[in-house]
């Protein structure tokens, strides 16, 4: 498909009519209450081009809008980028999908009741370890809980886990947080160390971070009170990273048109009816329509989403700065600039 790229002008005369059209989505179509969030931006890639546009306000006391610069806390968005990462690692041969992952923990805290599992199963929720550590299954938000589990808690954990061959297909933060410690015990690098080599710097992405004091947006829980960023002792691959408007609209760019192949695979069931896993993703079937791939993340105080239609070169970002979320609006916008999935490809 040849993607002729707009003129000032003629970009700007877009983006205006894609606001008002977005507009009009999020008062009849949506739940997004300003109330409960202030605010948040949307960032649109269509081919080569992309448009940014931000709505409501930095804060409740705030007039000021978020822009591209401000940096949010990405939640289970992570999880794609540290599923682009292993891609990258496997294109460069430093890791295979076919390993078995207990073989790359320390001896001490292996699983014989775990070995068959790959590093695939891991990044595609196949292995039927927890959504939550337990002791946070009781809680309301056991996001406040988790950054208090350390490495020995969660290698204790994987050691003493008994799987439940009948429940293999579970969404697992544990798991995602388990790739930390395979990553550096096969490489002997941190994580941080491995996204910037594999990912970050390849696409030019300098904002993302997994340190808590760059973020810039104010963020308000499901309460509409402000709260601090958090910082995490081993989930970092899971739901660690921060990052702005203009890194995720970067990573949309790089995951149309320059990530590995076996991103885009098709590696099992899903989560949920018409779904299936992707290497990171959720991917969404629509009959004779165009397949999703989209995921979303949550903190205590910041939502995000990422939608992407491989086959037309779209995708949608979201960042918002309350937890209560707006991730029905993505979808739309994503159906929008699709023409209602009519869209050539």
């Amino acid at each position: 498909m040849l993607h002729i790229p707009l003129s000032g002008i003629t970009q700007k005369s877009y983006a205006e009519k894609l606001r008002k059209q977005i507009e009009k989505t999020i008062e009849f179509e949506t739940t997004i209450d300003y109330e409960l969030t202030p605010g948040f931006i949307i960032g649109i890639v269509d081919g080569i081009n992309s448009i940014v546009l931000s709505f409501g306000t930095r804060g409740i006391m705030s007039e000021d809008t978020i822009s591209d610069g401000d940096i949010f806390e990405i939640g289970s968005v992570t999880k794609v980028f540290t599923a682009s990462l292993i891609a990258e690692m496997v294109a460069a041969g430093e890791i295979s999908l076919n390993t078995h992952f207990d073989t790359l923990l320390p001896k001490i805290y292996r699983n014989q009741e775990m070995t068959q599992f790959t590093v695939e199963d891991l990044l595609t929720h196949q292995t039927g370890l927890p959504r939550y550590p337990p002791f946070n299954s009781g809680l309301a938000n056991p996001l406040r809980s988790i950054p208090s589990f350390t490495l020995d808690d969660l290698l204790g954990l994987y050691k003493t886990f008994h799987p439940n061959p009948e429940n293999r297909i579970t969404y697992s933060n544990v798991g995602y947080a388990l790739i930390e410690p395979v990553l550096y015990n096969s490489t002997q690098l941190e994580y941080p160390a491995l996204l910037s080599k594999y990912l970050l710097n390849k696409t030019g992405m300098i904002a993302t971070t997994l340190v808590t004091q760059e973020v810039t947006a104010p963020g308000y829980n499901l309460n509409v009170e402000m709260v601090p960023p958090v910082d995490f002792a081993v989930f970092n691959s899971s739901g660690g990273l921060k990052s702005n408007m203009a890194d995720m609209l970067k990573f949309v760019r790089y995951s149309l048109y320059n990530s590995p192949e076996i991103l885009w695979r098709q590696y099992g069931p899903g989560l949920g009816k018409h779904l299936d896993m992707g290497l990171g993703w959720h991917i969404i079937h629509q009959g004779r329509f165009f397949q999703i791939y989209m995921h979303t993340g949550r903190s205590n105080g910041h939502t995000a989403f990422v939608g992407l239609v491989p086959e037309t070169k779209t995708g949608v970002v979201i960042l918002a700065n309350s937890a209560t979320g707006v991730d029905d609006l993505g979808m739309e916008i994503l159906r929008m600039i699709n023409k209602n999935w009519k869209r050539k490809n």
